[in-house]
């Protein structure tokens, strides 16, 4: 079955498993330096948006359980939101968007982006990604 999803698109993927999975947002571990920066941020006034490449529902179901941000943006059964997809998608609603990634995959979203966030979960990580990537701020993992 996964296989025949997959081969329709891993948004078609994602899409699908999210349909069956069972997701609970408060069983997540969060980044407890990365969410009280988020709260100072949101406090200031800025406007935040979750962008991930998960299927929008679970994007939705953090983003509430958070009730730190704005607006949501996830794959949605038609497009996985990663990499240019997800730099695209910013790109349109938020000219100058800063971005906060945390995968190789974010390169391109921080390519587009007019500040560049990390959440490293090494510091081998982070100083391999810092050579492609200058960086405001690098949230280490906890």
């Amino acid at each position: 079955m996964y296989v025949l999803w997959e081969r329709r698109g891993r948004a078609v993927l994602k899409a699908e498993i999210a349909k069956r999975a069972a997701f609970d947002p408060a069983r997540v571990r969060y980044n407890a330096s990365l969410l009280a920066w988020l709260r100072d941020r949101k406090a200031a006034g800025h406007r935040l948006v979750l962008a991930s490449g998960a299927d929008r529902g679970i994007v939705g179901s953090v983003a509430a359980y958070l009730g730190l941000f704005d607006e949501y943006l996830g794959s949605d059964g038609r497009i996985n939101l990663i990499g240019e997809n997800k730099r695209a998608a910013l790109a349109a609603r938020y000219p100058g968007f800063a971005y906060v990634g945390n995968s190789k995959v974010d390169i391109a979203v921080w390519r587009g982006a007019s500040a560049c966030y990390l959440v490293a979960s090494s510091p081998a990580f982070a100083a391999e990604l810092s050579r492609r990537i200058k960086f405001t701020r690098i949230f280490p993992r906890e």
